[in-house]
C-alpha cells in the first residue's frame, strides 16, 4: 500500500460525501458524481487493490492489517461500482422521469410509496402499486444487465461469485449467518402472524390473506399518533436525547443540523459524515410524524458516532469499516421510542398507549423481512439461484418472512449490491445486548446517565476500528446472537 493512499482515499471520501449531501439537502438539481471519479477513479483499480490486499496479508502490526483490510474492502466496492455507473445513471433518470396520473395529479414514481402509505382505500393502494410496478418493470432489463456486470467484475478480481468475494472482504460467512438468522423466523412466527393478522384487518380493513406489502405499510402508518410528533419539536427532541447523555449538541461545532426547507430536499433525514470528525451534517427536512422522529433519531446516531470519533484516528478507521458498527449506535437511539419511559417523559404517551406495541410489530416486520431478502439475495449472488428465477425466490422468502404478499417486480430493485442487509441484521442482534448492557450498568433510563454518555463517547471515539463482533467482545457481551433478539421482538409485540 502506497503511503499516500489513506490521504487520497479520505479526499476521495470527502469529495463523495459532499457531493451527495449537496444533492440530498437540495443544494444542487443534479448528483453530478463524474467529476468525483474523474479525480479519484485510479485508487480503485486492480493494482491498488492487490497492492492493499498484500498489505493486508504482510502489513507490520496487527493495525496496518486491519487499515489495509478495510481500505481494501472499500476499494473493491468502489471497483465493482464503477462497473456498473453508467447503467446505475440510467435506472436513476429513468426513474426520476416516470410519473402516474392520478385523480387530477400527477404522481412522481419516488412519492408514490408515500402516497400508498397513506392512502385509506384498498383498492386505490392496489392501483397505484400497479402502476409503479410497471414502472419498475420497465427498468428491469437494464438491472439484469447491472446485476450481470456486477458479478463479471467480482470474477474478474478471482472469487468465483459475488458472495464469494464479499465473504473475503468482510470476513463473514453469509451462508452460515443466514442459517443462524433463520432463527429470527421459528422463534417469531406465531406472535407475529398473530399481531399481524389483527393489525391487518384492523387497519387496513383486509384479511390476512389477501393483505399486500402496500396494505402493509398503511396499517403501519401511526397516522393517529401524529398529534404527539409535531416537526417542530423535532430538533429539541434531538437537542433533549443526547443532552440526557452529559452531549450539548448546540455546542458542537463539529456536527450541523441542516433544517432548511428547500423544495428538492430529501424529506427524510440523513447524516452525511463530509469530513470525520470535523465536518458531520444531520440533514433534516421537519414535516413531523412517528416515521421521521425514528429517523431523525437513527441518524442522530450516526451522526453522533462520527462527530465524536477521535481527530487521531486512521482514515480507514473514520471512513470505512464493519458497517454493523455504526448502525448498532444508530439502532441505539432510535429504538428509544420503542421505551414506555421515554416515551412517557419525552412525548406524555401513556404507557398503555397502542403505539408501542404497534411499533413494535413493525420492528419485527422489518427484522423478517431482512432476513427473508439475506435468504434471498445469499442464494442469488452466490450464483446457486439464476436471474430468470430470482423473481419467484424473492416472492417466496419475501412473502414467507413478512406474511402479505408481495410483486415480482421488485426483485432486483430491492436488491443489495454487498449484503448491507447481512450488516444492519447483525447490528439489530448486538443493539439489545448493548441495550441490556447499558441499563444493567446505568439503570433502566439509561439515555439520562452521564456515565453511560461517557462510555459511549469512549466507544464512538474509536470509529469503527472495531467491528461489530469485537465491541461484543470487549464489551463482555459474548458471541453476536440472534436468540435475544427473537426475545426482544416477541416482548415488544406482547406489550
Amino acid at each position: 500500500m502506497r503511503n499516500e493512499y489513506p490521504d487520497e482515499f479520505e479526499a476521495f471520501s470527502e469529495s463523495h460525501t459532499r457531493t451527495w449531501y449537496r444533492f440530498g439537502a437540495g443544494l444542487d438539481r443534479a448528483l453530478d458524481l463524474a467529476p468525483v471519479y474523474d479525480r479519484f477513479g485510479h485508487l480503485f483499480g486492480r493494482d491498488e487493490i492487490a497492492a492493499l490486499g498484500e498489505a493486508a496479508e504482510n502489513g507490520f502490526g496487527e493495525l496496518d492489517r486491519k487499515e489495509a483490510r478495510y481500505l481494501r474492502a472499500a476499494a473493491i466496492e468502489e471497483h465493482l461500482s464503477s462497473a456498473t455507473r453508467e447503467l446505475d445513471e440510467i435506472i436513476a433518470d429513468r426513474d426520476a422521469a416516470e410519473t402516474v396520473a392520478w385523480e387530477g395529479e400527477t404522481l412522481p414514481f419516488h412519492s408514490l410509496r408515500s402516497r400508498i402509505r397513506n392512502e385509506s382505500r384498498p383498492e386505490v393502494r392496489s392501483e397505484l402499486a400497479r402502476r409503479r410496478e410497471r414502472i419498475v418493470e420497465g427498468s428491469n432489463d437494464v438491472r439484469a444487465e447491472r446485476f450481470d456486470k456486477r458479478a463479471a467484475a467480482a470474477r474478474s478480481l478471482g472469487a468465483v461469485s459475488t458472495a464469494a468475494l464479499c465473504s473475503d472482504v468482510y470476513g463473514i460467512d453469509y451462508t452460515a449467518l443466514r442459517d443462524r438468522a433463520s432463527v429470527l423466523l421459528s422463534e417469531t412466527e406465531a406472535s407475529y402472524a398473530a399481531a399481524l393478522a389483527s393489525l391487518v384487518r384492523k387497519r387496513s380493513t383486509v384479511d390476512i390473506g389477501d393483505a399486500t406489502r402496500e396494505d402493509l405499510l398503511y396499517a403501519l402508518r401511526f397516522a393517529e399518533f401524529d398529534e404527539a410528533f409535531p416537526a417542530h419539536r423535532m430538533p429539541m427532541v434531538y437537542r433533549d436525547v443526547f443532552a440526557g447523555l452529559g452531549i450539548k449538541t448546540g455546542a458542537q461545532r463539529n456536527i450541523r443540523l441542516d433544517l432548511e426547507d428547500r423544495p428538492s430536499k430529501n424529506p427524510r433525514p440523513f447524516c452525511a459524515p463530509i469530513r470525520v470528525p470535523d465536518d458531520v451534517v444531520l440533514v433534516v427536512r421537519p414535516s413531523g410524524g412517528y416515521a421521521d422522529y425514528t429517523a431523525l433519531l437513527h441518524e442522530g446516531g450516526h451522526a453522533q458516532h462520527f462527530g465524536f470519533t477521535s481527530p487521531g484516528a486512521r482514515v480507514a478507521f473514520a471512513r470505512a469499516g464493519d458497517r454493523a458498527t455504526s448502525e448498532t449506535w444508530a439502532f441505539l437511539v432510535q429504538y428509544l421510542l420503542l421505551d414506555d419511559r421515554y416515551l412517557r417523559e419525552a412525548f406524555h404517551i401513556d404507557p398503555s398507549s397502542e403505539l408501542r406495541r404497534l411499533a413494535a410489530i413493525e420492528k419485527c416486520s422489518v427484522v423478517r423481512r431482512h432476513v427473508g431478502k439475506l435468504r434471498y439475495e445469499e442464494a442469488l449472488h452466490s450464483g446457486r439461484l439464476s436471474l430468470g428465477s430470482a423473481p419467484a425466490a424473492y416472492v417466496e422468502e419475501l412473502e414467507g418472512a413478512t406474511m402479505v404478499r408481495y410483486p415480482r417486480s421488485d426483485a432486483l430493485s430491492d436488491l443489495d449490491d454487498g449484503f448491507y442487509v447481512a450488516d444492519y441484521l447483525r447490528a439489530w442482534a448486538l443493539e439489545v445486548l448493548v441495550r441490556e448492557h447499558l441499563k444493567t450498568r446505568f439503570g433502566n433510563r439509561w439515555w439520562s446517565s452521564r456515565a453511560a454518555g461517557a462510555l459511549l463517547r469512549e466507544l464512538w471515539a474509536t470509529g469503527s476500528e472495531y467491528s461489530a463482533d469485537e465491541i461484543a467482545a470487549e464489551l463482555g457481551l459474548g458471541p453476536i446472537c440472534f436468540e435475544p433478539l427473537a426475545d426482544d421482538l416477541r416482548r415488544g409485540m406482547a406489550a
